[in-house]
Order: C-alpha cells, then structure tokens, then sequence
C-alpha cells in the first residue's frame, strides 16, 4: 500500500510516528528541522505487518 504525502500527495517517505501524517523527502525536510525524529514509511509497515501477524486470535 503506497501512502502519500499529507502536503504535496507525492510518494510519502517518512511518518510522524503513531500518526498518519505522511510526508515525502521533500516536505518532511522543509516541515521539520531533524527528520531522524520521524520514522521511514517502509519501517512503519514492516511493524503494523509484523504486530498484526503476532496476535492470537481465539478458535472457534
């Protein structure tokens, strides 16, 4: 799933973390003096991948 940038709608890059504020290189640059603080969108859906796999759901 390709998130876009919250500003400018181009291919987003990096994500305020438990947001979904979505920024490319770009506008995350320009928004936000250290972008080191923000998280990489492949990262981000690498961990909601990873916690949804990770929950046991009760049979039935």
């Amino acid at each position: 799933m390709t998130k876009k940038c919250i500003i400018c709608e181009d291919k987003a890059q990096y994500a305020i973390k438990n947001t979904k504020d979505y920024y490319c290189q770009e506008c995350a640059s320009e928004q936000f003096k250290d972008i080191s603080y923000l998280i990489r969108v492949e990262d981000a859906l690498k961990q909601s991948k990873e916690n949804t796999q990770a929950i046991d759901y009760p049979e039935e």
